[in-house]
């Protein structure tokens, strides 16, 4: 049976109301689905500028125990013992004596060995005419001892001389990992190996200390002490990426770090 007009219409506005609802809920779908990505992005905005900041609270941080370790360098070291050479010398002058003049003398090496260290602690000398290779060479050699734990270092790829602040980044990060397996880990065997590729560094760190907790690397952050915060921040200033291999709550770290490199001519 044929239907009539009104039967057409009433159809006709359900399918219309239906078609409605459905537009709607697509609507509403799509606007709760932006809402939420801008909301994610707000978010991550919100987590990277927060980690920004505790990298720059970290580097501004590291920076003021520094030079508050060298101002006590130089007050505590260097200051007496040129206090004393004045004082003999001044006596010197007066009243010359082969004994006091030994003394002054050993005072005077013993204020030279100090400004040494201290020059060497802010730019080691070797990193500085010899590049990164030397200077880790020199620092696995002084860390380790007879009796002590066993530090190595293999260096694969032909070494080749980089920007000197981009070393000494290096540099600190390896001293960093360093500290941290022999004071934190309680490691008693650590390697590390380096790569050098045509436009990339690869360092792999090795230890069998007590290992980490997390292998999330923004988790880092809420270790205790500034090193892993000083790692990162440097690793943020090379454009560098750090990646752990060991499995959570295994005994050891083994880390791998890859940093983007242009070679000096």
């Amino acid at each position: 049976m044929p239907l009539d007009e009104a039967h057409l219409t009433q159809i006709f506005i359900f399918s219309a109301s239906i078609i409605c609802m459905l537009v709607v809920l697509v609507l509403i779908f799509v606007y709760t689905y932006q809402q939420r990505l801008i909301q994610h992005k707000l978010d991550l905005q919100l987590l990277i500028a927060a980690q920004q900041r505790t990298l720059l609270e970290a580097s501004v941080t590291s920076q003021e125990q520094e030079r508050a370790r060298i101002a006590r360098d130089l007050h505590d070291d260097l200051g007496p013992i040129l206090s004393l050479i004045k004082l003999q010398w001044n006596q010197l002058i007066q009243t010359p004596d082969a004994e006091r003049t030994a003394q002054t003398e050993q005072l005077l090496t013993d204020a030279i060995q100090n400004v040494r260290r201290i020059s060497h602690d802010l730019l080691p000398p070797t990193l500085e005419r010899l590049g990164l290779v030397a200077a880790l060479e020199r620092l696995f050699g002084q860390s380790t001892v007879s009796d002590g734990p066993r530090l190595s270092l293999t260096v694969n790829g032909t070494a080749y001389r980089m920007e000197i602040a981009t070393e000494l980044h290096v540099y600190r990060i390896v001293h960093e990992l360093i500290h941290n397996s022999l004071k934190h880990a309680r490691a008693s065997h650590i390697n590390c190996v380096l790569h050098f590729f045509p436009h990339q560094l690869e360092l792999l760190f090795f230890d069998d200390g007590i290992g980490l907790h997390t292998q999330d690397i923004n988790q880092l952050y809420d270790l205790e002490g500034l090193g892993w915060k000083n790692i990162n921040s440097r690793l943020m200033i090379l454009a560098g990426k750090l990646a752990f291999l060991t499995p959570v709550n295994q005994k050891g770290i083994h880390l791998k770090i890859t940093l983007p490199t242009t070679t000096l001519p």
